[in-house]
């Protein structure tokens, strides 16, 4: 088995696009003529290593049943045939299921005109972009 491993290259950009506190999404850029990738995951502190097998054209995955405020360890591994690719790992922790929302702060116009309103905010620390909604207000 061991002449099998790593004669092939590693997925490569593995990455969280999200992170609740039960739940990790990772994904990655696939090897070409992968036939599966193998996914495995265990807490940073130790414990049993859990591990699924996707599809080969599949490049993200649901990492469930995690908890919050917790570091893993998750690997990935691209799988042609019966050959293993070099494992890429990467490090996540999963947000605390406690912690606060922040909210944005000194909400305010800073210029208006008839087709426009613009807006000004004290953002939030690691926010990686903001929604803006907005409505007529009654009687306008």
């Amino acid at each position: 088995a061991t002449a099998n491993r790593f004669n092939i290259q590693g997925v490569s950009s593995v990455r969280v696009l999200e992170a609740r506190s039960d739940v990790l999404r990772v994904s990655w850029v696939g090897v070409r003529g992968a036939t599966n990738y193998r996914v495995s995951w265990r807490r940073s502190d130790g414990g049993a290593e859990t591990s699924r097998v996707v599809p080969g054209d599949i490049y993200t995955i649901d990492i469930p049943g995690l908890e919050g405020g917790v570091s893993y360890t998750v690997k990935v591994v691209a799988l042609i045939e019966n050959r293993e690719g070099a494992p890429v790992t990467i490090t996540a922790t999963t947000p605390s299921i406690d912690r606060p929302v922040e909210i944005v702060s000194n909400l305010r116009v800073i210029g208006s005109s008839k087709r426009q309103i613009r807006i000004a905010w004290t953002g939030v620390s690691r926010s990686s972009g903001y929604r803006i909604y907005w409505r007529l207000a009654d009687g306008m």
